[in-house]
């Protein structure tokens, strides 16, 4: 498991100018093949997302006041890290999940 920093944007961007924006960062986990620059779709997110930094360590929850990532909760601004997972999705198929009653 690696943790991949991204930023959300439609505009094609080169790493280097989402830096010296300094777009808002976010953070996944994940064990799928990803390399910086590469751009990807979610259909729980209306921008697409731009891999800018994959750090090869598993961090579980970030600092929503510093940044900081961590494996252990530091603060009560710490949040887990939400996993990211590959995967084409078929129009053919309905996803659901179990809900309590």
């Amino acid at each position: 498991m690696k943790t991949i920093l991204v930023v959300f944007t439609n505009d094609t961007l080169t790493i280097e100018q989402i830096n010296s924006r300094k777009m808002q960062k976010y953070c996944f986990r994940t064990e799928s093949e990803i390399n910086v620059g590469d751009t990807l779709k979610s259909n729980n997110y209306e921008r697409k997302m731009v891999v800018t930094d994959v750090i090869n360590a598993d961090k579980k929850y970030y600092n929503a006041q510093t940044g900081e990532l961590s494996n252990e909760i530091t603060s009560t601004k710490c949040y887990p890290i939400k996993t990211l997972e590959l995967r084409e999705e078929n129009d053919n198929v309905v996803y659901a999940k179990k809900t309590e009653v």
